[in-house]
């Protein structure tokens, strides 16, 4: 999931869930690109509050019977 929040200063953040774990993205730019449904390659710089500093949609091919 993917959740946006703002911080005591005022700064919009937000949330992204998968396998259990929540991940914090700071740059809005990055969050824009973020949609529920897609396949991503993420570069995160882990700490207390791991952050995801860029992503990339996968392409991720089909197999046709």
């Amino acid at each position: 999931g993917l959740q946006e929040r703002t911080a005591r200063n005022s700064a919009t953040f937000w949330i992204v869930t998968f396998a259990g774990k929540n991940y914090y993205v700071w740059d809005a730019n990055v969050a824009t690109l973020l949609e529920i449904g897609e396949n991503y390659r993420f570069t995160i710089e882990e700490g207390k509050f791991p952050r995801i500093i860029s992503a990339t949609i996968i392409e991720v091919a089909t197999v046709r019977a």
